[in-house]
């Protein structure tokens, strides 16, 4: 709907108005000497952008903080890709993102019989009801899907895909997660600024 949109665009402006802001009274409104202040690591540039309210998704899970920074690790990795990984998009620790996790990992993990769900949270998901953000379910959606991936990365690692990242994975799940098999059953939803 329109609504959706224009409170989906109103979210994108804060970020990056936050993150303009950010770049002005840190780096002397030069978004070159951010990227320069990273030292060509990816995750150093997710740890500074981390800090900043559109990016800091850390859930709070039975008392224990769970960092998730999707939103701050997909801004990593589309410098690097949009550099080609050169010059200042030029990353030697690419490898150190994790999943970009979201609703659209955990539901084609779910699709391919990695996840299973119980049968209150497929009713709600079935049922198109939201999740709320920081619940318990919403937080192991997210929490299991990187730890799926990652478990993925280290075996394919272990099969002689050394290049391979959790990125690389994350694309694949995007691009998949768009066509019709996955498409005709509902992802999980949740408002939210992070995904």
């Amino acid at each position: 709907s329109s609504d959706a949109m224009t409170e989906l665009m109103d979210k994108f402006s804060l970020a990056l108005n936050e993150m303009g802001k950010f770049i002005v009274d840190n780096y002397q409104a030069s978004f070159s000497n951010f990227l320069i202040s990273t030292n060509k690591s990816a995750e150093a540039l997710a740890e500074k952008l981390s800090h900043l309210k559109m990016f800091h998704d850390i859930a709070n899970y039975k008392g224990r903080e769970i960092p998730i920074y999707k939103r701050a690790q997909i801004t990593a990795g589309d410098i690097y890709l949009g550099f080609d990984n050169k010059g200042l998009g030029e990353f030697k620790d690419i490898d150190k993102l994790t999943i970009f996790a979201d609703n659209a990992v955990p539901h084609v993990l779910r699709m391919e019989g990695v996840f299973e769900y119980s049968d209150e949270l497929l009713g709600k998901i079935d049922n198109k009801e939201y999740l709320k953000s920081g619940s318990e379910a919403e937080i192991e959606l997210r929490a299991c899907s990187i730890h799926a991936i990652e478990e993925m990365v280290r075996i394919l690692k272990e099969s002689g895909y050394n290049s391979l990242c959790a990125m690389n994975i994350d694309h694949y799940i995007w691009d998949t997660s768009h066509e019709d098999k996955y498409r005709g059953k509902p992802k999980h939803k949740t408002k939210t600024s992070f995904y």
